[in-house]
């Protein structure tokens, strides 16, 4: 389950405009300048946040992991 916190965080992401989606595969994203890919499994409706540690740390099953990177992408494709 997502914090404040984190939900904070993720807007600061959204609200800079650096998330961008990779062009040959839609269900990759960039936080751009940092070391973070976020990658989307539509079949599971779950993310997986690369080489973060508030994602890697977070409780619960796979699917229901989350972080700021993740919900910042979350906001992003909600605003396509």
């Amino acid at each position: 389950m997502v914090s404040a916190s984190q939900m904070a965080n993720a807007k600061k992401l959204f609200d800079s405009g650096i998330i961008e989606q990779d062009e040959s595969n839609e269900n990759v994203f960039y936080i751009i300048g940092k070391p973070y890919i976020i990658e989307y499994t539509p079949s599971t409706n779950s993310y997986y946040c690369k080489n973060c540690q508030g994602w890697m740390n977070c409780k619960g099953k796979f699917e229901d992991k989350t972080c700021k990177h993740v919900e910042a992408v979350k906001m992003w494709k909600g605003s396509k």
